[in-house]
């Protein structure tokens, strides 16, 4: 069967803006930062659990979690803290967000 030439389903630079749009959209909202709250006050077991050397944060956003985590002190003990996003604006935001952050 012959369907024609191929056609291209994928974009990745339209995908991109598409991310980075929506990111600025999340920037608007506390709710984010109403469930990274939440999220840290219910692993608040952390504080305790010092054998935990590193964390890896998927989806990252702002980097409200982070900033929860860092107002409760438990990321004192991590070696290494790790956030990843699709979005390399979200990245950039949530570097902007927590400064006190060395580069990784």
């Amino acid at each position: 069967f012959f369907f024609g030439p191929m056609l291209k389903f994928f974009n990745r630079s339209i995908k991109r803006i598409h991310r980075d749009r929506v990111a600025g959209l999340a920037m608007q909202s506390d709710i984010h930062d109403h469930f990274a709250q939440d999220l840290v006050d219910r692993l608040g077991f952390f504080k305790q659990q010092s054998q935990i050397k590193h964390v890896l944060e998927l989806g990252c956003h702002r980097g409200y979690v982070l900033h929860h985590l860092i107002e409760n002190k438990v990321t004192d003990h991590f070696e290494r803290y790790i956030q990843c996003d699709m979005s390399s604006e979200m990245l950039a935001s949530s570097r902007r967000h927590n400064p006190q952050l060395p580069p990784h």
